[in-house]
């Protein structure tokens, strides 16, 4: 229950997300799960916010990201 008090936006991934993220999977070696996350945020215009290093690294430089570790909260 505490879940849904988050009012959470669910988002069911579109054809061309799906398209888009086996593309990313190929391209970095990232898995598909990771890849849905990081092309997600950039159809959102967002950046993506992970604690794993590795797929940072492996995300082109069309994909803005952050390192978890390195988020400032005000």
């Amino acid at each position: 229950r505490r879940l849904y008090e988050l009012e959470l936006d669910l988002i069911t991934p579109s054809e061309e997300l799906v398209t888009d993220t086996v593309r990313l999977a190929a391209h970095t070696g990232l898995t598909f799960y990771d890849a849905l996350y990081a092309a997600l945020a950039h159809d959102l215009r967002v950046p993506l916010i992970t604690a794993d290093q590795r797929a940072i690294r492996r995300l082109p430089a069309t994909i803005a990201s952050t390192l978890l570790a390195q988020l400032r909260l005000p």
